[in-house]
């Protein structure tokens, strides 16, 4: 007797789990990185805007950092802040990236305006070009990798479910000779 028919068999689809679980954990890291932005922005004080300008059209694969993550970066410069064509929003430059391989995902910032930088990292105990005393450190990058840091550990990131990566295959079986 010859038997022909199908069984029915189970395949996992592990390139679309992958993918859709690598762009889960990227949503991750973007909304940890918009929080990083939120905790940075309000440590930062105004004085030419310079230093901000920076933050808000720092440049990446993505265009401009701010509108990016989806977060406004007011920039009033302080009144008595002299207007100086070297030195405003605009000529404050940042570079940032998003980059994944390997299971490993980064977020980059870096900015050129080396005053943010020493006000960020250092004690100052002089004044500032209008007479204003400055207060430093502002420890915005330290309080924006916090925010970093718990975003991630309280975002959950959305994985695909298992069962969806799951199909049913049918194996065919061609007249197998059956005797008793």
């Amino acid at each position: 007797m010859r038997v022909t028919g199908y069984l029915m068999g189970l395949r996992f689809a592990k390139e679309p789990f992958k993918k859709k679980m690598d762009e889960s954990i990227k949503r991750l890291i973007r909304e940890a990185a918009r929080e990083w932005l939120r905790a940075m922005i309000v440590r930062i004080p105004v004085w030419t805007g310079q230093t901000l300008g920076s933050v808000k059209f720092a440049r990446g694969t993505n265009g401009n950092l701010s509108r990016y993550l989806n977060v406004a970066i007011p920039i009033v410069p302080h009144p008595s802040a002299r207007v100086r064509s070297n030195k405003n929003p605009s000529t404050g430059r940042g570079t940032y990236s998003f980059t994944s391989g390997q299971h490993i995902y980064r977020f980059y910032f870096r900015s050129d305006v080396i005053y943010f930088l020493y006000n960020d990292f250092f004690v100052r105990t002089d004044r500032g070009a209008g007479g204003q005393q400055i207060e430093a450190p502002w420890l915005s990058m330290e309080a924006g990798a916090a925010a970093f840091r718990e975003a991630l550990i309280r975002g959950k990131p959305r994985l695909p479910r298992i069962v969806d990566a799951i199909a049913k295959t049918r194996i065919p079986i061609r007249g197998i000779n059956v005797s008793r």
